[in-house]
């Protein structure tokens, strides 16, 4: 597994990280088996994992934590990022709050859920504009001089915040969507990466939109993928299909074809995907270091603008 700085943050992230969120932290999902995805992704020398205090109906961190404890003192060799600024309300409704009091709890209680003293990334989840304000950025800011988090990072996907950052908003990392599927995002990543921004790619698989996957459904984990795909990522879908091709790519699974896309990237620190399936996690950690033929990369590209 290949290593890639974070930017200027002086931090070096494994250039594919796992994501655990989603059905992964889910209490119907087995605990045994989402820690050993886990334990299984560092072994092969993954040592970016990202979370949420609110991934998985609050239950993503704790469980993450579990994981981590059981790897003692390699724990603190990781790169564990979370996100703030989304709680769950007295009747459980997920709801948005930005208060620079709220951000600081929560990143103190996700310290204690997943048993570190230092967290090394900490990422706004998707702010608007008018919710960075002075007293907020002041706050991150005592944070990471506290030492309480190592950076600070924005998670979004709205344009204007992401001008915002671009003009300098005080931020050492971004996460954006970015994968086959919103190669529209490559000249900011370039700007990005100019300006020592690090770049996070979220959903670098594009949700496996490009494959068949998601409609074989064999089991309540796959109903569950394939509603949330049908709710959320309808033009995806659609826009999916004219990437299919990737499945046929030479000496590469589809998936791996389409990480591999985003790691040619050199503004990329790490791509991001998330798993419940030790077979594909370990397929798609096989994806560090290929290189796409130049037919495929130009297959992509004109997918993209049809």
């Amino acid at each position: 597994m290949k290593l890639r700085p974070l930017g200027s943050t002086g931090i070096l992230v494994s250039e594919i990280g796992l994501g655990c969120a989603s059905y992964w932290g889910k209490e119907i999902f087995s605990e045994s088996r989402a820690i050993r995805i886990v334990r299984r992704a560092s072994d092969a020398g993954v040592c970016y994992f990202d979370t949420g205090h609110s991934y998985s109906d609050g239950n993503a961190e704790p469980r993450l934590g579990k994981a981590l404890r059981e790897m003692g003192g390699r724990r603190h060799e990781l790169c564990i990022s979370s996100k703030a600024g989304t709680r769950f309300d007295s009747r459980r409704k997920l709801v948005k709050d930005f208060s620079p009091a709220w951000i600081r709890q929560s990143c103190h209680e996700s310290l204690r859920r997943l048993g570190l003293e230092r967290l090394p990334v900490l990422f706004l989840h998707g702010p608007r504009i008018a919710d960075l304000s002075d007293e907020l950025m002041g706050t991150l800011a005592d944070l990471k001089s506290q030492g309480t988090i190592g950076a600070i990072g924005i998670n979004t996907f709205d344009a204007p915040v992401l001008d915002h950052v671009e003009r300098g908003g005080g931020f050492d990392v971004v996460m954006l969507d970015y994968n086959i599927l919103r190669q529209d995002h490559e000249p900011l990543i370039g700007r990005l990466q100019a300006q020592g921004v690090g770049v996070i790619a979220g959903a670098a698989l594009g949700n496996a939109l490009f494959s068949n996957r998601v409609f074989r459904v064999r089991g309540v984990r796959d109903l569950w993928y394939l509603a949330r795909a049908l709710k959320n990522f309808r033009e995806g879908i659609r826009r999916g299909r004219m990437f299919r091709f990737l499945e046929r790519t030479p000496g590469a699974t589809g998936a791996q074809a389409a990480l591999a896309y985003v790691l040619g990237n050199s503004g990329v620190a790490a791509a991001v995907f998330g798993t419940t399936d030790e077979k594909h996690l370990v397929e798609n950690l096989a994806a560090s270091g290929i290189a796409l033929p130049a037919e495929v990369l130009g297959r992509i590209r004109a997918a993209a603008c049809p």
